[in-house]
């Protein structure tokens, strides 16, 4: 009972700092970006339900602050891998570029 319960606390946390972020990368559309709102808003509501605390006694508001400042972080290192891959691959273009400007192969 504990594993399950542990699981389901864990997925909840997993799922809400997806919707953090996503909601953070500006959705499409204005109905995905009302979908995110509410599925983040049900799973703060779970966070403080009862059958949260018949699974977990972690003080629900503490764990959404450290969801939220997990997520924060997460999604800084994402931008900054994103960076970094993009920069790589305007370095590569540039490479080419002159390569085929002057005849040479890229070494």
């Amino acid at each position: 009972y504990r594993d399950l319960a542990t699981a389901i606390v864990q997925l909840a946390v997993k799922d809400y700092k997806k919707t953090l972020r996503a909601i953070w990368r500006n959705p499409k559309s204005e109905a995905e970006r009302r979908k995110l709102i509410k599925e983040k808003i049900e799973l703060e509501e779970f966070f403080h339900s009862g059958e949260y605390r018949m699974y977990c006694n972690i003080d629900p508001d503490k764990l959404i602050k450290n969801c939220y400042l997990t997520a924060i972080e997460d999604e800084k290192k994402a931008i900054s891998r994103r960076n970094k891959r993009k920069i790589k691959n305007q370095l590569k273009d540039y490479k080419e570029e002159q390569a085929h400007e002057t005849g040479k192969s890229i070494v």
